[in-house]
């Protein structure tokens, strides 16, 4: 299925095979790296500039849901970057839900997903908040030590909006 989207924020698979015990995906090409790197390199993203990464994430992912298709794992580390300017971006890998399944199974990492049982989508749109949060406060919403609190922190909402800070990476912007 994965091999008949085609879209400019979708990463490409052209191949998929098995081994015995492995899945071997033949992907595109994409050069300039993941999102996180780009994130830890250059620091906080001005709003029009997260702005401009976010839509790109949600035009790839609402696509892909069109087909049925949810990446239940959207996370900086798994969005990779085409090209730097102007900003644009793919999704990575991507799992094939058929539209009436419930995904009652945890997916994705504790600090991206959301921790309740969702419908088809509903992990796919948690998570890009939590990406578009990242890029403009330069960590996550919701954070503990013990990964085992963090379902508690995020149903009951409490999290800090940070005040916008300059750093140096910013300043020579």
């Amino acid at each position: 299925m994965m091999k008949l989207v085609n879209h400019p924020n979708v990463m490409r698979i052209f191949d998929a095979f098995e081994g015995l015990t492995e899945l071997y995906l033949v992907l595109e090409y994409v050069e300039d790296g993941e999102l996180f790197d780009f994130l830890v390199n250059r620091g906080l993203f001005p709003p029009d500039e997260a702005l401009a990464y976010f839509k790109r994430i949600v035009y790839g992912l609402n696509y892909t849901h069109i087909f049925s298709i949810v990446h239940r794992d959207p996370k900086p580390e798994n969005i990779v970057i085409a090209s730097l300017s102007p900003p644009s971006s793919n999704s990575r890998f991507a799992t094939f839900a058929p539209p009436s399944l419930q995904l009652e199974n945890s997916y994705g990492s504790p600090h991206d997903t959301k921790s309740s049982t969702a419908r088809r989508n509903a992990t796919d749109v948690w998570s890009c908040v939590v990406i578009l949060y990242l890029l403009l406060a330069g960590r996550v919403s919701f954070d503990d030590k013990n990964v085992r609190t963090l379902p508690a922190k995020v149903k009951t909402g409490n999290y800090e909006i940070p005040l916008p800070q300059k750093t140096s990476k910013n300043a020579s912007r």
